[in-house]
């Protein structure tokens, strides 16, 4: 049995930062003379020292990461996140459950935004908070901080990279921790404009912020139980777009095209099929909805392009309940529910990097029936593709869809209807939040379910956000040999 120590030493480090957040929210509640602050300032105390003593009874001179720690590393500490994020919501004034705890912390580290929360129109600003940091540090704080940190224990850092995100953007810096800064960079700037935007649009500061985190995040939890459907404002929902959009683009690309090169992210094959199927989807909706029933085109059409971009990148915010639009907006939402965004970016989802990749090989595949002798080389942009890259793609939607299939049959084994079974699955693996019908669907709520089902969705949401592999390769028996 290979040494885990290096990943139990880096794992109570993690566990460690989240004391600083949860005196945040401590500030919050004290602000809002709301006795959960002691709940808050107490967490911190004990979390920093189970941490701080978790880190120092593993520490060694030198750490050193071969890949099968690399695995682990990635899996321990997305489990270890979501399992200590519980910790407040379960002390909190609020009365949440054990199993609503996990389920809620689960679903706010892995940014799925499936929530067990009700009346969240009068819950305490202290678990909003907490919810909303959740969310941010969940969608790119934890991985931008192991490669800022990673340099200075002497880990490369490169190999979590890959594991957790698989980004193929270019490279553009030299050194991982200076991408790795930018990218915080980055994600603290979008997430301060957009909260500046939603306070000059109307929004108060507390609900604005909160909702700017969520946002960059592809989130989606909100202060409301009505989601952003109660601030009944076009403009909150516009800058809401466009924050959603920018959190599920590749973010080495984006960088870039601040710093003055848009042209790799206006080029990028994935980036094009992501506007293309938001584009098809909005304006298909508009169609149907117009033909179907008494809204006019400009509402139908609005509507329509806000939930399949909230959809679409995983984010999972509702305005209204589009389950009640009709049989086809219910199929088309349950397609675009697992594609998620696009690789390297706080997303989940299939990600449109390897659609793209089933797109290009399936099309190669009927030239090639059609012309047996033809030699076709699959390009991804103005790069070759080799057929690994292909086999892993397709690798990889295989274990997605079969874990698809595990976890509704498993939901469905606790006494859950089809659709929820079915829609609730895809919305666990796909990191999205709201899934179909009457007790999940974009007007209902995850507090009803058993908590057997609870945890098999909380499963389901890490499963998704750390894309399957590492978590199939760490429960292997040949990963445990020595």
């Amino acid at each position: 049995m290979f040494d885990v120590r290096p990943v139990a030493f880096v794992v109570g480090a993690f566990i460690c930062t989240l004391a600083p957040l949860l005196l945040i929210c401590a500030v919050v509640d004290l602000a809002a003379d709301n006795p959960d602050w002691h709940v808050f300032v107490g967490s911190a105390l004990v979390i920093f020292a189970f941490g701080s003593l978790m880190a120092l009874a593993t520490r060694a001179e030198r750490l050193e990461f071969d890949i099968r720690q690399g695995f682990l590393l990635t899996v321990a500490v997305w489990v270890a996140m979501g399992l200590v994020g519980a910790v407040p919501l379960y002390f909190a004034s609020s009365k949440i459950g054990v199993a609503d705890a996990i389920f809620e912390s689960i679903s706010g580290i892995t940014t799925t935004g499936s929530t067990v929360l009700v009346d969240l129109d009068h819950m305490p600003p202290g678990i909003l908070m907490w919810r909303a940091l959740l969310q941010w540090i969940g969608g790119l704080g934890i991985v931008a901080t192991a490669l800022l940190i990673f340099p200075f224990l002497q880990v490369s850092g490169m190999q979590l990279f890959k594991l957790e995100s698989s980004d193929v953007g270019d490279k553009f810096s030299a050194r991982i921790a200076d991408t790795a800064r930018q990218i915080m960079l980055l994600y603290v700037l979008l997430t301060v404009l957009t909260a500046v935007g939603l306070i000059a649009v109307g929004l108060k500061p507390f609900d604005a912020v909160c909702h700017a985190m969520t946002a960059l995040s592809t989130g989606g939890f909100g202060t409301r139980d009505s989601s952003v459907g109660y601030f009944g404002s076009i403009a909150v929902e516009a800058i809401l777009v466009v924050a959603m959009i920018a959190g599920s683009l590749t973010l080495t690309l984006v960088l870039r095209a601040v710093a003055g090169h848009p042209r790799p992210l206006l080029r990028d094959p994935q980036t094009q099929l992501f506007f293309a199927v938001i584009g098809i989807a909005a304006i298909v909706l508009t169609i149907w909805r117009v033909a179907t029933s008494d809204t006019l085109p400009g509402p139908a059409l609005w509507s329509s392009v806000f939930s399949v971009v909230s959809i679409i990148t995983t984010t999972g915010f509702v305005t209204e309940d589009y389950s009640t639009w009709g049989a086809l907006p219910v199929a088309a939402f349950f397609v675009i529910t697992f594609m998620g965004g696009c690789t390297g970016s706080t997303a989940g989802g299939l990600k449109f990097y390897r659609l793209y990749v089933l797109l290009i090989a399936t099309a190669n595949h009927f030239r090639m029936l059609l012309h047996p002798h033809r030699i076709a080389l699959l390009r991804y942009g103005d790069k070759r593709l080799d057929d690994e890259v292909v086999r892993s793609v397709t690798t990889f939607v295989l274990l997605y869809m079969a874990s698809f299939v595990v976890i509704a049959g498993g939901l469905s084994v606790t006494g859950l209807d089809l659709v929820t079974s079915l829609s609730g699955s895809a919305q666990a693996i796909a990191n999205v939040g709201p899934g179909l019908g009457d007790i999940i669907g974009p007007a209902g709520n995850f507090s009803t379910l058993s908590d057997s089902a609870k945890f098999i969705l909380a499963a389901g949401m890490l499963l998704g956000r750390l894309e399957i592999v590492a978590v199939v390769m760490v429960f292997t028996p040949a990963f445990w040999r020595a």
